[in-house]
């Protein structure tokens, strides 16, 4: 999620690919400069990365803040972080509709 609302409380992160790149690291974080780091993880073999099943869950109704960066084939960074982008995770309230049709 960019910049909007996530599925869920386990999103999926998409990037585009960087030329050369062999991995990825992606750091999620609780605050908008990322430094209060939820999960870090620094061998993204593909441009996608979902939120792990086992990983701690994250808080309904909450913003929280990620990057990411790319590494080259020896692991050495081809750049800077990505710029910092945020989501707001759903608010965990399921609404359920009961239709009833009286007997005629």
């Amino acid at each position: 999620p960019m910049n909007s609302f996530s599925d869920g409380i386990h999103p999926f992160f998409t990037w585009n690919k960087i030329p050369r790149a062999s991995s990825y690291g992606l750091v999620l974080g609780g605050d908008e400069d990322c430094s209060q780091i939820i999960l870090e993880n620094n061998g993204i073999s593909e441009k996608y990365f979902q939120y792990p099943i086992d990983a701690p869950p994250l808080d309904y109704n909450s913003a929280y803040y990620w990057k990411v960066i790319s590494y080259d084939e020896n692991g050495d960074a081809l750049g800077d972080f990505s710029s910092i982008a945020t989501f707001r995770t759903p608010d965990g309230i399921i609404e359920i509709e009961f239709i009833y049709e009286g007997w005629e």
